[in-house]
């Protein structure tokens, strides 16, 4: 899971200077519905301004929650040759509000336009959770055919990826657009309201955790994989891949948020591994819920490190859905199957670790 600012993460160029240095031209800029932290910007917060080279050349202490300005931004004066103190005409205008990178939203767009001009610009900076895969680490993102071929649309069209934005007490995801997210240009095709998954502390951009619920309810997304495998574009098997859910807020305040996954493209080889016995090594547990719709979980314990493969089939006995295909540690794991683009009917579940396998079947009832 990837904590991360509300917007893309967005590299300012270092300052070329440490305080702003006035010049005879500027524009206003102002605000009064900008937020940090899905919050109204608190009073005393500092809202600094660049030119696309980086250099300070406009800074705000705000006064009002969630508004700063009349904000002078200054041009670069030409007569001081060597020293570069701001914009020019037609520069776009970077922000950050307490040193965090913020997203301008309008009504107005961030462009020093002319000396004595006005100009409302909202900003919006703070900290989203994704998870992709809630509940799983690694993300594995299965970019094969059941015959480890790699993948098309045709092949898997009904493979899913789950993915959920993390409520937090600063974001309540009941707040969000459901109808403008989406994952690297991908539509979602179908959510859900539902408390599956805390942050991770501590994970970096690219942690992951399997931490239960934690009282805040999340907006879980479904993604058709085959779609969000084309959006990639270009990949190698094991590389790892930053994946950005992009939207806003009801009320517009823009809202990214990333997490990463590792990309399977080619079959795996099993590593050598303590082997298991075929009885007491391994423990299948029953799906549940069992009959289900759409969503079920298959538990299993290892009693040692092993390479594991859990798949879904039809009842022609034709691979359906990779659930899991990769080294796991001794202990419980939980794989989620997602089924709510198959249709009703019978399926089995197979779990397959060293000499250990063993099928069981699963109702889906729509």
């Amino acid at each position: 899971m990837r904590r991360l600012l509300i917007i893309a993460v967005l590299l300012l160029p270092v300052a070329l200077q440490a305080q702003v240095i006035p010049t005879t031209e500027w524009v206003s800029f102002w605000s009064d519905h900008s937020v940090l932290d899905f919050s109204s910007v608190p009073v005393g917060s500092v809202v600094r301004a660049y030119d696309p080279q980086g250099v300070l050349c406009g800074a705000f202490t705000a006064s009002a929650s969630g508004a700063y300005g009349l904000m002078p931004v200054y041009r670069d004066d030409v007569t001081t040759v060597g020293i570069d103190e701001g914009a020019e005409p037609g520069d776009i205008i970077s922000f950050t509000v307490d040193d965090i990178p913020a997203i301008p939203f309008g009504p107005d767009a961030a462009v020093w336009t002319a000396n004595g001009d006005i100009r409302r610009v909202n900003l919006a900076a703070g900290v989203a959770d994704l998870d992709i895969k809630p509940g799983s680490c690694p993300n594995m993102l299965n970019a094969l055919l059941p015959n480890g071929l790699p993948t098309d649309a045709r092949s898997m069209r009904g493979s899913i990826l789950p993915v959920a934005i993390l409520g937090t007490a600063n974001l309540d995801v009941h707040d969000i657009d459901v109808a403008s997210l989406r994952l690297e240009g991908v539509e979602p095709v179908r959510h859900s309201y539902e408390d599956v998954t805390q942050p991770v502390a501590g994970g970096g951009e690219c942690g992951c955790g399997t931490g239960g619920s934690d009282g805040f309810i999340d907006l879980t997304l479904k993604f058709r994989s085959t779609e969000i495998i084309a959006a990639l574009g270009a990949f190698s098997d094991g590389q790892q891949r930053v994946l950005t859910v992009s939207g806003a807020l009801a009320d517009g305040t823009p809202l990214r948020a990333s997490d990463c996954v590792g990309v399977l493209a080619k079959s795996p080889r099993e590593p050598e591994l303590p082997s298991l016995s075929s009885s007491g090594g391994v423990v299948l547990q029953p799906a549940a819920p069992n009959p289900f719709n759409p969503v079920t979980r298959i538990g299993y314990i290892l009693s040692n490190e092993a390479y594991v493969r859990l798949a879904v089939y039809d009842v022609t006995g034709r691979v359906v859905d990779h659930l899991v295909a990769h080294v796991q540690p001794a202990g419980e794991h939980v794989a989620v199957w997602d089924a709510g683009t198959y249709p009703s009917g019978i399926y089995f579940y197979r779990l397959e670790v060293g000499r250990f396998s063993e099928t069981r079947k699963l109702i889906l009832l729509k």
